[in-house]
């Protein structure tokens, strides 16, 4: 959950300034729009966002996907980025737990569970390759 004490989007000055255990999606350009704002505040407990005013590579409006300080993703349209956000914050096979429930809940899709063995890379990899065939369907 966001603490109280930290901003609703937090200014970055390079991929480096991204702290976050949390998805994390950061707006670039140099004043972020409403749509960002309200979404940020809608998603604050299981997604950070951070604002930059330039990124190489990356088109001034755009909101990126950040993971392990390096862009996985991005979109430039605004008005689907809601959708651009439930489709990629979470990977479509990962633990579930007390952090993402709430997030995978409110994707408003079937959540499909199983077990396995931690770290048993053999059957993750055999489930990532199925679950291609239902994405958008099942969380």
């Amino acid at each position: 959950m966001l603490k109280e004490n930290q901003p609703l989007i937090t200014v970055v000055t390079s991929l480096d300034d991204v702290q976050s255990t949390k998805p994390s999606f950061i707006f670039v350009g140099e004043t972020v729009p409403a749509e960002v704002t309200n979404l940020a505040s809608a998603k604050k407990a299981n997604i950070r966002f951070f604002h930059i005013a330039s990124l190489e590579g990356q088109k001034d409006g755009s909101v990126v996907l950040v993971d392990n300080k390096t862009v996985s993703k991005a979109t430039e349209d605004l008005s689907t980025l809601e959708k651009f956000i439930s489709d990629n914050a979470y990977p479509e096979v990962g633990e579930l737990n007390p952090e993402n429930y709430q997030f995978y809940q409110e994707r408003g899709l079937d959540i499909f569970w199983f077990g396995l063995v931690p770290n048993d890379k053999d059957s993750i990899e055999l489930i990532n390759q199925g679950v291609q065939n239902y994405k958008g369907k099942y969380s």
